[in-house]
C-alpha cells in the first residue's frame, strides 16, 4: 500500500536515556537527534488502550507535551508551559507508542499533510473526548468544570484513539487514507477541507463534536461523501471551542439541537436509544426491573442464566440481505459474539418497539431516503423512554438523508476491538462498511 504523505510533526521531548537511537527502520532526520536516544517507536495496539504517561496534543502548533518541567498557571483556567521540539520524520502516518529504556510510554499521532490530500478517505481521531475526560491540571468536563484547556498533559488516552482505531483494517483493506486530528478541523489555517474525499472514518468514542465538526461532516456527506461510523455515543455533546479552552454547557446535547436536528438526522442513530451493555448496569436492586423490561422487548428467556452478560454484549442478525453482512453466510436469527463484546462501554442505535419494528415516535424528524439495518441488541438506558430501564435497538445501520452520501454505523465504542480480536463474520462486515 503507498504510505501517505506526512508533514511536520512535533514530537515527545524531554526525556534522554542512553542506548540505541530510533528504532523500528524509522528515523528522525532533523536536529535534536540526542534527545530521541533510547526511544523507540512502534504501532499502538489494542494492549495500549489505556496509557499513564501524562502527554497531551496541542493541536494548533502541532507538539506533543510530556510531563516534564510543567509550570500550572493560576485557576479557574489552568495553563501549562513545557519543552517539546519539532522534527521531520519519514514514518507513516498513524498512531504510535513512544517508549524510552526505562518504561516510559507516550502516544503520538502522525497526521496528514494539512492542505494537501493524499488519499480518497479521511479518518478522524476523536481527540476532543480526550479533552473532555481529562483530569489533569484544573479538572475536567466532568468534574464541575465548565471551561477546561486542551493544552494540558493528560493520564488516560480513553479507548477512543490509539487501540481502538481501525487502521490495520484498513490496511487490510487496500485503503489509503490521511489521519486527521478532529480538533484541527477548527483550526482554518491548518487547511484541512473534509470535501477533498470520498470517505469519512470516525471510530472509538467520538463523543464531542464543534458546530463545525458537525457541519463540516454533513457538508462533505451531503456532496457525496460516505461516512462509515464506527463509534459509540457519537455526537452526543454540541462543544463551544475558544481558542485552546473547551465548554460542553453553553449548547448542551445535540439531540436537542435546532440548527442541526438530533444526530440521528445525520449518523442515522442515537446513544439515546441504546446506552450502556446491561451488565455493565444491572445490580441487586435494579436487575429485576431490568430483566422484566428486557422480557417486554423480546429479548429471549433462554439467555437469562448463565449466559446473560455474553448475550446482552451480543447483537442478533435481522436482516442477512443487508449489505453490510455480503459474504458472511449469516442467517436471520443468528447471534455475533464476539471474543470480546461487540456491545461495550456505550453504543448508539434506533430505537425498537416490542414486535421489533422501529419505533419512529422516539425519534424527531427522522425522515431518511434510505434505511438499512442488519441488527438488533438490547441494553440499558435511564432516559426515561425504556421499558423500566431497558432497551431494544437498531443496530448495524445503513442510511442516507437528503440525497446524500451513504452512513454505514455499527455504533459501539468497542466494535472495532471485537472486530480485531474475534476475526470471522465481525471482522469482514467492517471490512465491507470501509470498503463501500
Amino acid at each position: 500500500m503507498k504510505l501517505p504523505k506526512v508533514h511536520k510533526r512535533s514530537f515527545l521531548a524531554g526525556l534522554t536515556a542512553g542506548g540505541a537511537a530510533v528504532a523500528g527502520g524509522f528515523a528522525i532526520v532533523e536536529a535534536n537527534r540526542d534527545k530521541w536516544e533510547g526511544f523507540t517507536f512502534r504501532p499502538a495496539g489494542l494492549e495500549d488502550r489505556y496509557f499513564n504517561a501524562m502527554t497531551a496534543f496541542e493541536p494548533d502548533n502541532r507538539r506533543m507535551w510530556l510531563h516534564y518541567n510543567l509550570v500550572p498557571a493560576t485557576k479557574p483556567q489552568v495553563r501549562w508551559r513545557g519543552r517539546s521540539i519539532s522534527s521531520r520524520t519519514d514514518m507513516p502516518q498513524g498512531l504510535y507508542v513512544v517508549e524510552n529504556d526505562v518504561g516510559v510510554r507516550a502516544p503520538l499521532a502522525i497526521t496528514a499533510d494539512p492542505g494537501r490530500p493524499a488519499a480518497s478517505t479521511a479518518v478522524l481521531i476523536p481527540d476532543y473526548t480526550f479533552y473532555a475526560y481529562n483530569r489533569v491540571g484544573g479538572g475536567s468536563l466532568y468534574t464541575k468544570q465548565d471551561w477546561v484547556e486542551i493544552r494540558r498533559p493528560r493520564v488516560n488516552s480513553w479507548p477512543s484513539g490509539f487501540g481502538y482505531a481501525p487502521l490495520d483494517l484498513l490496511a487490510e483493506a487496500g485503503i489509503d487514507y490521511d489521519l486527521i486530528q478532529q480538533s484541527d478541523l477548527d483550526v482554518p489555517e491548518l487547511g484541512y477541507d473534509l470535501m477533498a474525499y470520498e470517505k469519512i472514518v470516525l471510530y472509538g468514542h467520538d463523543e464531542y463534536w464543534t458546530a463545525n465538526i458537525r457541519s463540516t461532516i454533513e457538508r462533505a456527506v451531503a456532496a457525496g461523501a460516505t461516512l462509515v461510523n464506527l463509534s459509540g455515543n457519537t455526537c452526543w455533546w454540541r462543544l463551544t471551542r475558544d481558542e485552546q479552552l473547551i465548554n460542553r454547557n453553553v449548547a448542551g446535547h445535540w439531540y436537542k439541537d435546532t440548527e442541526f436536528g438530533p444526530e440521528e438526522q445525520l449518523l442515522g442513530v442515537s446513544w439515546r436509544f441504546a446506552g450502556y451493555p446491561v451488565a455493565r448496569k444491572i445490580k441487586p436492586e435494579n436487575a429485576e426491573g431490568i430483566r422484566e423490561g428486557l422480557l417486554s422487548l423480546g429479548f429471549p428467556n433462554e439467555y437469562m442464566g448463565d449466559d446473560f452478560e455474553t448475550m446482552t454484549g451480543s447483537i442478533r442478525i435481522t436482516d442477512p440481505s443487508a449489505t453490510i453482512l455480503s459474504g458472511t453466510g449469516l442467517e436471520r436469527g443468528d447471534w455475533l459474539v464476539g471474543d470480546w463484546p461487540v456491545l461495550d462501554i456505550e453504543m448508539d442505535g434506533l430505537p425498537m418497539d416490542r414486535d421489533g419494528g422501529i419505533d419512529l415516535e422516539k425519534t424527531k424528524g427522522f425522515e431518511p431516503d434510505e434505511l438499512e439495518i442488519g441488527a438488533e441488541g438490547w441494553g440499558y438506558s435511564s432516559s426515561g423512554r425504556v421499558e423500566k430501564g431497558a432497551t431494544r435497538f437498531a443496530f448495524m445501520v445503513k442510511s442516507r438523508f437528503r440525497k446524500g452520501g451513504m452512513v454505514y454505523s455499527l455504533p459501539s465504542i468497542s466494535w472495532v476491538r471485537a472486530a480485531q480480536q474475534t476475526g470471522g463474520a465481525l471482522r469482514q462486515i467492517t471490512l465491507n462498511a470501509l470498503k463501500a
